[in-house]
This record gives structure tokens, C-alpha cells and sequence, in this order.
């Protein structure tokens, strides 16, 4: 019999993520392990102290936990925590832990129980030794003069072969086997397969999400799952297994991509969230003549989010000044004969989250005459000048959102106030060239950017910036949405 020789104390051992600011000399502490032997039956021990009383459970190996029922029998009361294991085997050797744990930490003690089959009484010489009589789940090998552990037999065959190891082993004590194998299947549910945690990812829409677990052990037999359909490899998804880390990335993350996400691993399912920023563009700045209306903008990640808009803290309604509209993820504020009392900062809010943009209204270009000095000098001619500042750029028509279908072409059109300025297109944020695939047109003041033979991939956020000689600039965005010509299976992100 092995075990430490004092007990072990924690003070004050950290394993929550809150913090105790007041001091025990001994918030927890476990005696060592002691093992009584009677014929047949092994008897394990622990006494634990701490405020308050630890809770205790038993571990065999570093990975199973034992439960009271069958030959086990599992009791706490107080400071004592007891197991009894009755009608022991050979493979009831091996290390047991008892693991006692409060609020303030955990603590453990092990003691190692071998039992060897030998007629005669116990016997203690550093190991526990027992004399066992057959079980149901334990015959001699017509092979040879030994005892087969039908358990330890089939512990890591595949259930496919259980059949095929029987017969080889000419084990036919067919009731012994069905308990073996229901046996397995109690610990097999049991065993915690995942090391690491799935954590839940919150992401920006467009921005990637990854889910990483990682396995106690190696093995086959694992998957991913979107709600209960399983995941394959494509454009769209990345998975990775190093080692025993699997890894599962879902690019360019959209609404529809919000869902449960799972790993399921022999039969055990562990699973995380994916949820996604409220919006998928935000409101631009914008500048506007005194007199003229202006527009605010955004995209939201779910057509059920209502926003509120807001100025100087104060929320806004819908009348004569203001009007908001709705249309499936796109939210906007429309603001009426602007006046430049309407200038500064305006706010939309879902939730706890807000995006802002600021609104510049300019003097009328031509408010009154201004009277130049005379251009001669003359006693009867003298001439009045207008002058009128540049207009500003600024964006007349925004980019809309667009849905359309596989091989359709698709148009992007933008409009703004004055000649002369020079557009970049953008593609999730990466500039657009002019090919085959996309083709740029400028008519007077309107952009256009056509897509040819739209497809899945092209689904994304596309964006224009306008800059003219002055250095001043505009930008609009929208996103594009592609729906497939025909039905998908649902199961394939």
C-alpha cells in the first residue's frame, strides 16, 4: 500500500475566478487514503477537513470517476468519506484517488490496490492482495491455465470485433460477456472526452470564428456539427486536427452562420454558440446642403433587431422632421429639410451597442449678392458679382442591398452630387480590378459595378469610395446576398 506519509493542506488555493479577500489558516486539508482488507472486499478511507466540509468523489486511473451502484458502495458523512468495493477482481488493481474539493480549491490523496488471485488468506506485503472467487465476467482459456478479465479484454477492441475476440478466446460464458459489455458502455458514457472546453465565439460579421477542443485521447471517432447536421470540409469551413487539438474555422461569418456548433466524440456531444456582431455595416458621415434632406444607413445581422436612433441623447420619432425605415437588415434615418441647428452626432442603438456618424449642413451656396470693388474705373459702370462656393462631395443615391440568384449578372449603382471624381471599388474591403469578371462603368455622376455570372462566393460586402481634386471624399456600401437556383441540403454550410 502506497500513500503519503501527512496530510496536505491548501491555504487559500485560487481555482475560481473570483478572489477571497479574507484569510483561513486552513480552508481545506485530506488525510491520507487508508485501506481495511476483509475477504473479498477492499475498504477505502479519507478524512477531510475544511470550511466549508469538502465534497468528495473517487477516481480510478487519472480519468475515471466511480459511482456508487453495483459492487460499489460510495458514502460521505461529516469529515469521514468512505468506498467499499465488494467481490474484487484482478482488474480492480490500480491507483485510486480520492479528490476532495470546496470553494476554496481542490486536494487529493492516491493509494495503489493490487489483487492477485491466489487461494489463500490476504495477504498485505506493500500491495493488497485478495483471494477472489470466478465472476460471471471472468472463466478459464481453454488456451491456458489462466483467468481472462473479460472487461480488460474488450476495453479497447471496437464493438465491431467483440464477436471475433470471443471466439478467440473461446470465451463462452455468453452472460458474463453481455456484462462485460454493458460494463463498457457504463464507462464509455462516462468518460469526459474533451480536455479543453468548446468556448462560445461572439464575432464581427465578415470576421472568421474558431472553435477549438482537445481530446484526453486519441481517437477516430470524432465530428463536427452544426445543430445536428455534421460538418464538411469546403470554402467556407476549415477543420484541423493536430495532435489530439481539433480545430474548426468558419470563414466570413454571417446571420446564417449564427448556430449551435458541436464535436461530437464517441457518442458524447459538447457543444458552443456562435453569435455575430449586431451590425454588418455601419451609418457613414454625411454632408448635405442647408435645405436638402439627409440619410443614415446601416445593415444589422438579424431582420428581428430594432434600433433606436439618437441625437445628443435624445431619442428620435418618426414625424414631420424625422422618418425611420426598415427593409429586412437595412435600417435608415431620414432627416427633412436640414437646417444647421441638425448638425453633430448621431447615434443608432441595438441594445448595448452603438454605431455613430456625424452630419455637416452647409450655407446655402448662393444666400445673397456679394458686391465686388469695381472692376473700371468709371463714373457710370459698376458691376455686381456672384460668388458661390464649391458644392461639397457627397453621396445622392446610395449602394442598396442586393439579392439575387446563381448565374445571374449583377449591377451596383451609385450616385453623387458633382463631376470629376475618381471611384474605388472594394470587395470585403479589397480592391476590385476590372476583368472579366467584374466590369466598372461611369456614367455623369452615377458608378456602376457589374458582376458577371454571380455565384456563391461572391457573397459579401462591397463598398465605393469616391475622392475628388480637392481631396474631399464620399463612401457607400451594401451587401450582396446570392441564393442558390436550386434546393441545398442544409447540412452543408
Amino acid at each position: 500500500l502506497q500513500r503519503p506519509s501527512t496530510p496536505r493542506r491548501v491555504s487559500h488555493t485560487h481555482t475560481h475566478t473570483h478572489t477571497h479577500t479574507h484569510t483561513h489558516t486552513h480552508t481545506l486539508m485530506l488525510s491520507p487514503c487508508s485501506v481495511q482488507s476483509a475477504e473479498g472486499m477492499a475498504t477505502f478511507i479519507a478524512k477531510v477537513g475544511g470550511e466549508p466540509i469538502p465534497s468528495v468523489k473517487w477516481m480510478k486511473g487519472k480519468w475515471r470517476q466511480l459511482t456508487h451502484g453495483g459492487r460499489i458502495s460510495i458514502e460521505q458523512r461529516g469529515s469521514e468519506a468512505k468506498m467499499e468495493i465488494r467481490e474484487v477482481t484482478k482488474s480492480d488493481s490500480g491507483q485510486y484517488r480520492c479528490v476532495a474539493t470546496n470553494k476554496h480549491g481542490e486536494i487529493e490523496c492516491g493509494v495503489d490496490m493490487h489483487v492477485d488471485e491466489k487461494k489463500g488468506a490476504t495477504q498485505l506485503e506493500g500491495d493488497l492482495r485478495f483471494n477472489d472467487p470466478m465472476t460471471p465476467s471472468k472463466q478459464k482459456s481453454p488456451q491456458e491455465e489462466k483467468d481472462i478479465d473479460i472487461v480488460e479484454l474488450l476495453r479497447n477492441v471496437d464493438p465491431k470485433e467483440y464477436e471475433k475476440y470471443a471466439r478467440m478466446y473461446g470465451i463462452t460464458d455468453y452472460r458474463g460477456l453481455l456484462q462485460a459489455i454493458e460494463q463498457l458502455k457504463k464507462e464509455k458514457a462516462e468518460e469526459n472526452w474533451i480536455v479543453r472546453p468548446l468556448r462560445d465565439q461572439h464575432v464581427k460579421p465578415k470576421a472568421a470564428a474558431t472553435f477549438k477542443c482537445e481530446l484526453f485521447k486519441d481517437t477516430p471517432n470524432w465530428k463536427w456539427l452544426k445543430g445536428e447536421n455534421e460538418i464538411t470540409l469546403s470554402d467556407k469551413v476549415e477543420i484541423k486536427k493536430e495532435g489530439k487539438e481539433l480545430t474548426l474555422t468558419i470563414k466570413n461569418c454571417q446571420p446564417e452562420d449564427v448556430a449551435e456548433y458541436s464535436m461530437e466524440v464517441e457518442g458524447r456531444v459538447y457543444t458552443a454558440k456562435l453569435t455575430l456582431g449586431e451590425f454588418l455595416s455601419r451609418p457613414q458621415s454625411q454632408e448635405v446642403v442647408e435645405g436638402e434632406q439627409a440619410e443614415f444607413s446601416c445593415s444589422v445581422s438579424k431582420d428581428s433587431f430594432e434600433v433606436r436612433w439618437m441625437k445628443d441623447e435624445q431619442e428620435l420619432q418618426s414625424g414631420d422632421k424625422y422618418q425611420m425605415l426598415s427593409d429586412g437588415k437595412r435600417r435608415r434615418l431620414v432627416i427633412k429639410s436640414c437646417e444647421l441647428k441638425d448638425e453633430g452626432g448621431y447615434l443608432v442603438v441595438i441594445g448595448n451597442t452603438r454605431a455613430s456618424a456625424d452630419l455637416t449642413v452647409l450655407g446655402n451656396p448662393c444666400p445673397h449678392h456679394l458686391l465686388m470693388p469695381p472692376l473700371f474705373e468709371t463714373s457710370h459702370l459698376q458691376r455686381s458679382v456672384r460668388v458661390c462656393p464649391l458644392e461639397k462631395l457627397r453621396i445622392v443615391t446610395p449602394l442598396k442591398d442586393t439579392e439575387a440568384k446563381e448565374g445571374q449578372e449583377v449591377v451596383l449603382n451609385c450616385e453623387v452630387n458633382t463631376e470629376g471624381a475618381k471611384a474605388k471599388w472594394l470587395r470585403n474591403n479589397e480592391t476590385v480590378f476590372e476583368s472579366s469578371k467584374y466590369v466598372m462603368v461611369q456614367r455623369d455622376n452615377v458608378f456602376s459595378l457589374r458582376i458577371r455570372d454571380a455565384q456563391k462566393g461572391d457573397e459579401t460586402n462591397y463598398s465605393l469610395t469616391l475622392t475628388n481634386q480637392r481631396g474631399e471624399q464620399a463612401q457607400s456600401d451594401c451587401n450582396l446576398s446570392i441564393k442558390g437556383s436550386w434546393v441545398r441540403n442544409h447540412g452543408d454550410l
